[in-house]
């Protein structure tokens, strides 16, 4: 492709070239220098973007690496190439695990591709990246889509439980381990344990001694 920029002659293979070199003697500012110059002509290049979200990421540029992989990713959705597009934010996932929207964009393409188990799997996955305080909103948001694609998955309610007690919302973690006593009424002991650690009142310890009590 050629074309006028900055006065001179776009020459996209004479900039992939500088790109390689520049990789290879340690020079990762360079070959994104190199790579921006590619992308403000051809903002769409899935290659040139993913190799740029690469550096991005190994020179610790978190924000913008993702933003470069998701537009790559989105690029390759929007022309059906939607395995490509979960290869693509797998690669993401492995140097970015604590960008939420990753697990979540990851998730909906599974879902596109009529695997609601694997974009639950994958939330599950993503969530634990997202430990402490800090994070508890992210991880919250990852269970509870996890749980919407699977809502009678007793470890995925257990943990989303968990995590909504931690954040002061015990009544609805209470609600929710209710439920799943109707999906799970062999486990109840389990299910009641988790309330009493949710909530430690004395009608949840009686609850508790009840299932434990059934158990002899």
């Amino acid at each position: 492709m050629l074309g006028a920029r900055r006065g001179r002659t776009y020459d996209r293979a004479r900039l992939l070239e500088k790109a390689a070199r520049a990789r290879k003697r340690g020079r990762p500012a360079k070959a994104i220098a190199c790579y921006r110059e590619v992308l403000a002509v051809e903002p769409d290049n899935t290659d040139v973007l993913r190799r740029m979200a690469r550096l991005l990421a190994r020179a610790r540029q978190a924000p913008e690496a993702w933003a470069t992989y998701q537009r790559a990713a989105e690029n390759l959705a929007k022309q059906g190439f939607r395995e490509r597009a979960i290869g693509l934010y797998r690669e993401a996932a492995a140097s970015l695990p604590r960008e939420s929207d990753l697990w979540i964009a990851l998730a909906g393409l599974e879902v596109e591709r009529d695997r609601p188990v694997d974009a639950a799997k994958a939330l599950r996955e993503g969530r634990r990246h997202f430990r402490g305080r800090r994070r508890r909103n992210d991880a919250m948001r990852l269970l509870r889509e996890a749980h919407r694609l699977e809502p009678t998955d007793l470890l995925t309610a257990c943990d989303l439980a968990s995590v909504r007690a931690r954040c002061g919302q015990r009544r609805a973690a209470l609600e929710l381990l209710e439920q799943q006593l109707r999906h799970h009424p062999h486990r109840r002991l389990r299910i009641r344990t988790r309330q009493l650690l949710v909530a430690p009142r004395p009608r949840i310890a009686l609850d508790w001694l009840a299932a434990l009590l059934r158990l002899r």
